[in-house]
C-alpha cells in the first residue's frame, strides 16, 4: 500500500514525546532533589550548632573536673608529701595545661568570650602558683609553700566562680537558642509540607495534561481504526494539534484510510465486472461440470506441482504490476504454504521453517476471517536450525483455530514458544479458545502411536494431533507418549500443547 508523501515544507517530528517525558522527569527530579538538599542543609546546620552547644558544655565540665583534681592532688601532696600524690598532681596539672592551651576565646565584647578569656588567664596563673608551691614543698620551705598554696586557693576560687558564671550564661544562651531552633524546625516542617503538597499538585497537573494530550489523539485514532476494521471506510480524517510523533502517525493513518477507501471502490468495480463475466461463462461451466469424474481426477493427478507454482508466480507478477500489494502478499504466503505442504515428507525440516510455515498459515486465516487471530512467537535464535519432522506445528495450530478459537467472536490468540530445556527442545503452542475436557486429552494420548481404528476424540481434535505425535515418536524413537507431548487444557480458558524434541537422543537416520 503506497502512502502519499508529506506536504512540502511539513517536517516530520522526531523524538518529541521522548523530549516531553525527559522534561517532565527532569522537573520532578529537580523539585524533589531541591527539597531534599534544602532539608539536608538546614538539618545539618541545626545539628552542627547543637553539637557546638554540647561540646562547649562538655568542655566546661571537663575543665571544672580537672581543676578540682589539681586542687585536690596538690592539697594531698602538701599535706602528706607522698610521691603518688605528686604523680597525680603532675598528671592533672598537665591535663589542665593542655586544656588551657586549647581554649581560644574570641576577641569580642560578648560576656561569654570575656569570661572564657579570664578563665584561661586565671588557669595560667593558677598553674604557675601551684608549681611554685610544689617547688617550695620539695625545698621544705613551709612558709613558702603555705603562702603559694593560699594564693593558688584564691585563684582556684576565682576560676571556679568564673566557670560557674560561664555555665549559667551559656545555659541561658542555649535555652534561648533551643527555643529559636524549635521554631526554625517547626517552620522548616511547615515549609517542607507546603513544598511537598505544591510539588504533588504540580506533578499531578503535569501528568493529567501530558497524558490527556498524548492519549486523546491516540484514542481517536483507535476509534477510527476500529470503524475501518468493521468495514466503515467513510471515516473523517483524524486531526491532531500537537507537533509530535502522534501527529505523524495521524497523518500516515489518514493517508492509509484514503488509500483503503480508493482500493475498496476499485475492488467493488472489479467485482461487478467479474460478476457480469461469470454470468456469460455460466453455460461453459455447466458443460465442463459434465466431465467424467474419473477423467477429471486423472487430469488433476497429471498436473505438475511446478505448473501450480509457475501459475502462482505469474499471479504474483501480475499483482505486483497492478500495485495490488495485499493480493501479492496473500499469494506469496499461499505459494509458500502450498510448496511447504506438498514437499517431501521423508526429509526433515527445521524449527525455523516450521514456524515460517505457521506464520504463512495464520496470515491466510486472518485474511480470510478478518484478523481474528493475534499470533505471537517467542523462540530462542540459537535453536532455529534444530531438525524436526515436516508438518509438525501447522496441524496443531490448525486444531487450535478450528476447534478452539473459531467459536470466538474476536480476540483469538495463538502463541508459539520454543526454548532449550536440558537435552531437549520444548515447543509450546497455546491458545485462548474454548479448551477441551480431560477425557478428550486422555483419548488423544491413548491412541498413540496412531491407530486408524482408535478413538476419534471429541470435536475432531484427535486425528490430526495423533498423526503429529505418532510421527514424532517414530522420528525420535520414543515409545512413551508422555516423553514426547504434554497437553494442558481448561474449558472456556484455552489449551497448551507442548512437544518435547529430545535432540540429545536423536539418531542420524530418519524413518
Amino acid at each position: 500500500m503506497k502512502l502519499r508523501p508529506f506536504a512540502k515544507g511539513q517536517k516530520r517530528a522526531r523524538n518529541v514525546i521522548r523530549k516531553k517525558l525527559l522534561l517532565f522527569f527532569f522537573i520532578t527530579f529537580f523539585i524533589v532533589n531541591t527539597i531534599s538538599l534544602f532539608t539536608y542543609y538546614t538539618t545539618r546546620v541545626l545539628t552542627e550548632e547543637m553539637n557546638d552547644i554540647f561540646s562547649n558544655d562538655s568542655l566546661l565540665t571537663n575543665l571544672s573536673n580537672t581543676l578540682n583534681s589539681v586542687e585536690s592532688s596538690l592539697k594531698d601532696y602538701l599535706t602528706t608529701s607522698r610521691s603518688s600524690d605528686l604523680y597525680d598532681y603532675l598528671n592533672a596539672s598537665n591535663d589542665l595545661r593542655d586544656m588551657s592551651l586549647n581554649l581560644k576565646p574570641k576577641l569580642s565584647n560578648k560576656e561569654s568570650d570575656i569570661l572564657l578569656s579570664n578563665i584561661k588567664n586565671l588557669m595560667v596563673t593558677y598553674l604557675e602558683t601551684t608549681d611554685f608551691a610544689v617547688q617550695e614543698k620539695r625545698g621544705r620551705d613551709i612558709a613558702g609553700y603555705t603562702q603559694q598554696f593560699n594564693k593558688a586557693t584564691q585563684v582556684y576560687d576565682y576560676t571556679s566562680e568564673y566557670i560557674d558564671k560561664l555555665k549559667i550564661y551559656e545555659f541561658k544562651e542555649n535555652n534561648a537558642y533551643y527555643v529559636q531552633a524549635s521554631r526554625r524546625l517547626a517552620s522548616l516542617q511547615v515549609f517542607n509540607i507546603a513544598v511537598i503538597i505544591l510539588a504533588t499538585i504540580v506533578d499531578f497537573v503535569l501528568i493529567i495534561l501530558f497524558s490527556y494530550r498524548m492519549t486523546e489523539p491516540i484514542i481517536r485514532l483507535s476509534k477510527a481504526a476500529s470503524k475501518i476494521a468493521q468495514g466503515n471506510y467513510d471515516v473523517p480524517p483524524v486531526k491532531v494539534r500537537s507537533n509530535d510523533e502522534v501527529k505523524t502517525l495521524a497523518l500516515s493513518f489518514n493517508h492509509m484510510a484514503e488509500s483503503i477507501k480508493r482500493q475498496v471502490v476499485e475492488i467493488q468495480e472489479k467485482t461487478r465486472i467479474e460478476n457480469c463475466l461469470k454470468e456469460q461463462e455460466m453455460q461453459n461451466l455447466k458443460m465442463k461440470s459434465m466431465l467424467n469424474e474419473a477423467e477429471l481426477r486423472s487430469l488433476q493427478a497429471q498436473i505438475d506441482p511446478h505448473f501450480m507454482f509457475n501459475t502462482l508466480n505469474a499471479a504474483l507478477q501480475l499483482a505486483m504490476f497492478e500495485g495490488a500489494d495485499r493480493t501479492q502478499l496473500f499469494l506469496e504466503n499461499f505459494s509458500g504454504l502450498l510448496r511447504y505442504n506438498i514437499g517431501n515428507m521423508g526429509i526433515p525440516s527445521t524449527l525455523l521453517d516450521e514456524i515460517g510455515n505457521v506464520e504463512s498459515y495464520v496470515y491466510l486465516l486472518n485474511e480470510r476471517y478478518g484478523n481474528k487471530i493475534s499470533f505471537t512467537k517467542e523462540v530462542d535464535e540459537n535453536i532455529f536450525n534444530v531438525e524436526m519432522p515436516r508438518m509438525t506445528l501447522q496441524p496443531i495450530v490448525e486444531n487450535s483455530f478450528i476447534h478452539g478459537i473459531n467459536s470466538l467472536e474476536s480476540g483469538g490468540q495463538i502463541k508459539v514458544a520454543a526454548h532449550r530445556s536440558g537435552q531437549a527442545i520444548r515447543v509450546e503452542i497455546s491458545d485462548n479458545g474454548r479448551g477441551m475436557s480431560r477425557e478428550t486429552i486422555e483419548q488423544i494420548l491413548a491412541g498413540c502411536p496412531f491407530e486408524t481404528a482408535g478413538p476419534k476424540g471429541k470435536d475432531g481434535w484427535s486425528i490430526g494431533l495423533k498423526n503429529v505425535i505418532s510421527r514424532l515418536m517414530l522420528f525420535y524413537h520414543v515409545e512413551d507418549v508422555n516423553k514426547i507431548v504434554e497437553i494442558e487444557s481448561q474449558e472456556k480458558v484455552g489449551t497448551c500443547v507442548a512437544i518435547i524434541l529430545p535432540i540429545g537422543e536423536r539418531e542420524s537416520s530418519y524413518v
